[in-house]
């Protein structure tokens, strides 16, 4: 009895039969079946992984009549946390094998919350920095009205004892540099700037990925 030999490039899985007789196959994803035609031996399934479970097992198996079962995992050796299912991604057509059922949603936000790089610490640093340019305009602002003996005290405390201990301030954030030299600048904002580009992705492909795969939930 004929064995398949399955392999997995570009998005196709090829299942490969020595047995000439051979004319037709299913292959079997996320417990559905697509009934595929052999030609010359081999059959050919196009299906590609949703980023997001792609170091998850992902296992696929061809059967026919009077052949030894194939199996390929074309996916990674992960813990599988979440079911999965086969679907048509809409903006593309394409053939994808993504998350599932309960707990799918969840599965979804934080494989991009882990997408998106930034650790917890940098999210900290990242709330202090933009937390102390705007106590920094605040107060400023607030310096120049009539204010109360208490108002302006706890203005000149926090200038002193809290902005002060800021990572940055408006004063330090972006400085306005010299005639012909390229702007520059605080470590503290620069990182700030650059996590706030990665965390909008990453909002941006989970949404996109909420939009586009069915039964989520």
């Amino acid at each position: 009895m004929a064995q398949w030999e399955l392999s997995y490039s570009n998005g196709t899985v090829n299942a490969i039969i020595s047995d000439s007789t051979v004319t037709s196959c299913i292959f079997t994803v996320a417990n559905t079946n697509f009934p595929e035609t052999v030609t010359n031996g081999v059959a050919s399934l196009p299906l590609v992984l949703h980023p997001s479970v792609a170091t998850i097992p992902v296992l696929v198996t061809v059967t026919a009549a009077n052949t030894q079962q194939g199996t390929i995992n074309i996916g990674g050796l992960g813990q599988a946390n979440v079911s999965l299912q086969v679907y048509v991604d809409p903006s593309t057509n394409t053939q994808m094998v993504g998350p599932s059922g309960p707990g799918s949603l969840a599965f979804l936000r934080q494989y991009y919350d882990v997408a998106s790089g930034i650790s917890q610490e940098e999210q900290s640093g990242d709330l202090l920095t933009i937390i102390g340019i705007l106590l920094d305009i605040v107060t400023q602002l607030a310096q120049g009205k009539t204010l109360s003996a208490n108002a302006l005290n706890l203005i000149n405390d926090l200038e002193t004892n809290v902005v002060s201990n800021l990572p940055v301030t408006a004063e330090t954030a972006a400085p306005v540099p010299p005639s012909g030299v390229p702007q520059t600048f605080s470590p503290a904002y620069s990182q700030y700037r650059a996590d706030t580009q990665m965390a909008s992705l990453s909002v941006k492909n989970f949404l996109n990925a909420i939009a586009s795969i069915p039964n989520l939930a």
